[in-house]
């Protein structure tokens, strides 16, 4: 276990920040949204977004990895989400809001790719249930700080821009990573 720990805390420090952040931001666009007006029609469709751009995350995200590499891809779609969540107070419309969250699903589903794709590359049979078991650990605790957050402030005096420092400084982790070599993925046959 501490050989996994050893070899991939930067990833896996990364994957806890980000699922602080997901949580945060995707529970405090919610209030975000009742403060700004919108219905609930308008705010399930804003919220469904996210699962819309997970879907085509999953199938296009191994292409990326093939064409740059792991650590480029965990980085740019970690920036992105960032990039993004600075755009949600600037444009307070149901359908802009819409086409964020597509593009937040887009990037947290590939971020989800490569960070599981790189630690099943990167272990061998012997410890490879270990890291992906460490890797569960660590979203799971992510999701406890992220509810932890939530008993330290008051949602209705935040904005969107309150998560942007577990986001931002998630994919930083991972660029400043020893191993920074190419694992080939798999190609599926068929």
């Amino acid at each position: 276990m501490l050989q996994v720990l050893s070899s991939s805390w930067a990833l896996l420090l990364g994957m806890m920040l980000l699922m602080v952040g997901n949580g945060v931001q995707g529970t405090l666009l919610g209030i975000r949204g009742g403060i700004e007006g919108f219905s609930t029609f308008y705010m399930s469709i804003v919220m469904s977004g996210y699962f819309a751009g997970f879907l085509f995350g999953s199938r296009l995200t191994p292409l990326m990895i093939r064409r740059v590499g792991h650590v480029r891809v965990f980085a740019a779609l970690g920036s992105f989400v960032s990039a993004v969540l600075i755009l949600y107070p600037a444009m307070t419309h149901p359908v802009a809001w819409t086409v964020l969250r597509v593009i937040i699903g887009f990037c947290f589903s590939g971020v989800y790719v490569t960070a599981e794709s790189w630690l099943n590359n990167a272990a061998d049979n012997e410890n490879r249930g270990k890291a992906l078991s460490l890797y569960l650990i660590v979203q799971m605790v992510g999701i406890m700080l992220r509810n932890i957050c939530w008993c330290l402030v008051t949602p209705a005096a935040l904005c969107c821009s309150s998560c942007r420092p577990f986001l931002c400084l998630s994919p930083l982790r991972r660029s400043f990573c020893r191993s920074v070599r190419r694992l080939p993925l798999r190609t599926p046959k068929g």
